[in-house]
């Protein structure tokens, strides 16, 4: 599972074509072999060629291997991806490098994270923690990890993102955003328990 979440620093149509290069660039990656760190890396000498001076993305890549529950990740100058841990312990996914698209050469290294059952990701734009409300206070990252954190533990990754989008809805009131709102939210399924073997009546037959 191949997880990509791009930001610009432009609006509008510059954004929109922004975005169209680094998806077209990102396309032409091989994904499955290259490391996130070796697609980084790519991505960056890719913009860094075809974008105007002063024109940037960053940009988290992810593969997450379900099976181990391995995510191997390059963050390039992206918000800090939050990992809830199933026990409450908190750590941000920050290893990579600088944004992609200002210097041709920029190096980019791998994180990983081993997910374990009951573990949350949540994968957000600085839209989400930089929203302010009426009297200029900004969401925050410690906000949207408390939100988290409150939210029932049986709760599937929609629901997450749904109710946390909800909270800071509540939160701006009527202030209207100011920058793109996006949120992504993985989490790992607890293991389902095998049912019960059926208990066997023993039977007894026999003829006189």
């Amino acid at each position: 599972v191949h997880v990509h979440t791009p930001l610009s620093n432009n609006w509008g149509v510059p954004a929109a074509l922004l975005m169209s290069a680094f998806r077209a660039s990102l396309m032409s990656q091989d994904t499955l072999h290259a490391s996130p760190a070796e697609v980084a890396a790519k991505l960056n000498a890719f913009l860094h060629r075809s974008v105007d001076p002063g024109k940037f993305v960053t940009a988290f890549v992810g593969c997450l291997d379900p099976a181990s529950g391995r995510f191997e990740y390059a963050n390039a100058g992206h918000n800090p991806v939050v990992l809830l841990r199933r026990d409450g312990t908190v750590e941000w996914l920050v290893a990579g490098g600088l944004i992609l698209g200002i210097l041709p050469d920029s190096r980019y290294e791998d994180g990983l994270a081993q997910l374990e059952p009951g573990d949350l990701l949540a994968l957000y734009t600085d839209g989400v923690t930089e929203g302010a409300d009426a009297s200029a206070e900004q969401f925050g990252e410690e906000r949207l990890v408390d939100m988290v954190e409150g939210l029932p533990h049986g709760l599937c990754a929609r629901e997450v993102a749904e109710r946390t989008l909800g909270g800071l809805r509540d939160f701006l009131g009527d202030i209207e955003a100011q920058d793109d709102i996006t949120l992504l939210v993985i989490r790992v399924l607890e293991p389902t328990p095998a049912p019960a073997p059926e208990r066997l009546v023993p039977v007894v037959a026999g003829a006189g």
